[in-house]
């Protein structure tokens, strides 16, 4: 199998972990050196992060008692990268139906979220 599915799904986990990684730091410290590294993406959520940090001040923010949603974010691009990188070594990527399906809902899930910021918390 070709190498190109791989480095792309490798090279979206990384953006994905990026995203992820810039909203914890909206919830958590992080080092100095990732928060001037993700710095540069706070224009999508305004100027002091207003818009991102409002919703997460609502319900659709948090599960199972109160866990932040970017935390499993966290978990399934940093697998995502885990498994790319696996892949491109061995060829082929270990447990294939298990991620296309939570590839799938995670497809989803974005679809929903978006849903609930521009339609439910009346977000631009």
């Amino acid at each position: 199998m070709a190498a190109w599915p791989f480095w792309t799904i490798l090279g979206l986990g990384v953006v994905g972990l990026a995203i992820d990684l810039y909203f914890t730091a909206m919830l958590y410290p992080l080092p100095a050196f990732l928060t001037r590294f993700l710095s540069g993406m706070a224009g999508a959520c305004g100027v002091d992060g207003g818009i991102c940090k409002r919703v997460f001040g609502t319900k659709y923010a948090r599960v199972l008692g109160g866990i932040p949603t970017v935390l499993f974010g966290l978990a399934w691009h940093g697998g995502l990268v885990v498994l790319a990188a696996i892949a491109l070594f061995r060829g082929a990527i270990p447990f294939r139906l298990p991620v296309l399906v939570i590839a799938w809902v995670n497809v989803g899930l974005g679809i929903y979220l978006t849903w609930v910021l521009t339609r439910v918390l009346r977000e631009p």
